[in-house]
């Protein structure tokens, strides 16, 4: 019978599974934190997507109108309920009777996810 013919020796099979093994080992990890930055990321996103919802919706008023700060709002995007709140005149400097200063902030579980500032204005035709 012919060497080529045998087949692997013992040695040989364990020395692949054991090169197998360790290459499975170095590269799960790798996975799973690659998994888990991807959810950060798209909690992000969405964080993001929910405060301009609300920052659109507050668009529409009149910022004379804007005088009490809402409670907190809870926002879904993507399936996922984020807690929104918002706060006018925040930098009092910004604040009169054509402008509010708005500040949002995004949380999911009470862990801060977006914060957003901005002046509002109003437009006239």
């Amino acid at each position: 019978m012919n060497h080529r013919d045998q087949g692997f020796t013992l040695v040989e099979v364990i020395v692949a599974m054991l090169i197998f093994v360790i290459a499975i080992t170095l590269v799960v990890p790798a996975f799973t934190s690659f998994l888990s930055l991807n959810s950060g990321n798209e909690k992000q996103t969405q964080a993001v997507r929910a405060a301009q919802q609300v920052l659109d919706r507050i668009r529409l008023q009149d910022p004379a109108n804007l005088t009490t700060n809402p409670p907190a709002q809870t926002v879904t995007v993507g399936g996922y309920p984020y807690q929104v709140a918002v706060a006018y005149c925040y930098t009092a400097a910004y604040c009169d009777s054509g402008s509010k200063d708005v500040e949002v902030e995004v949380s999911d579980n009470g862990k801060l996810l977006f914060s957003a500032e901005t002046v509002y204005t109003q437009i006239v035709k």
